[in-house]
Parts: structure tokens; sequence; C-alpha cells
């Protein structure tokens, strides 16, 4: 079963080919087991459909996307990371105030509520080539206003 996609993102520029980078298989091999069970390099035209499909998404939150001479940028504002948040946290609200303290010793809803504040099944960041992060920790942790280079992808399984 496919988790999702692992974006390579880098706080520095850097000559890009194509608009993807140098990350690789390899270099994911210690989150194996942990993060996800193993990892596939994607096909070019694959790679530049979920990159193109990210930056949708986060466009559409309204993040602000620029295609720079050194490459593809991201940059989150206050009102972009609220945006992307919003209906996990509606949800959250729901589901907290709906939880007994019966289910939350006994049961799944824990997790559901968990899952809505980080979702640790869905695609991910290997950034500035050493740290990974969910797709959400990521997000939290953008400093507004700074840019964001997005490099290479692979396919979480």
């Amino acid at each position: 079963m496919t988790r999702g996609f692992i974006y390579e993102i880098n706080t520095k520029s850097w000559p890009f080919d194509d608009g993807l980078q140098y990350m690789k298989e390899s270099d994911l091999y210690e989150y194996c087991g942990q993060e996800f069970e193993y990892i596939n390099a994607v096909a070019k035209e694959e790679g530049k459909e979920a990159r193109n499909d990210l930056l949708q998404v986060l466009k559409n939150f309204g993040f602000t996307i620029q295609d720079t001479p050194d490459g593809t940028c991201i940059i989150a504002s206050k009102e972009s990371k609220k945006a992307y948040f919003s209906e996990c946290f509606s949800q959250f609200k729901q589901k907290a105030a709906d939880i007994s303290l019966e289910d939350f010793a006994s049961n799944s809803k824990p997790y559901d509520i968990q899952h809505l504040i980080d979702d640790r099944y869905s695609d991910a960041v290997y950034l500035d080539g050493g740290c990974f992060y969910t797709m959400d920790q990521f997000i939290r942790n953008m400093e507004e206003g700074k840019e964001y280079y997005l490099g290479n992808i692979c396919l979480m399984h």
C-alpha cells in the first residue's frame, strides 16, 4: 500500500535540472521501518505530476508559489498556514467535544483525533538533506515569508 510522496525541500536554492534534484532512495534508507516500509524512486513524469499537484494544493490554500532562476519556491504566510489546517481544526474541535472518558481510554477515537493533528500516513518532506517531517509538521514549522525550494520526489510505501 502506498503511503504517499516524500518531497525534497531545501531552504537554499541550487541549480535545478527540470525541477527535480538530488534526493535518492538511498538517502532515505535510515527511515525504513520507522516512517515507511520501503521507498521507490518515481519516473520523471510521475514526479512532475506529483510536484504540480502539491504546488496546486498549496496555492489553493494561499501559499505563494514562485518560479525563480534557481527553481520553484514555496512561501508561507500566517493566513495560508491557517487555511491549510482549517478543515482539520474544525473536525478536531467536533471530535474532541464528542469524546467521552470511556472512549478516550478504550477505542480508536483518540487515534482519529491524533490523525487530525498530524497525519502520519500521508505525504512527507525531506528538509535540507537530513530531516524527515510529515507534511503537517513541515507546514507548521515553515517560517512565514521564507523561500522553500522544491527538489526531487520519491514514493513511500
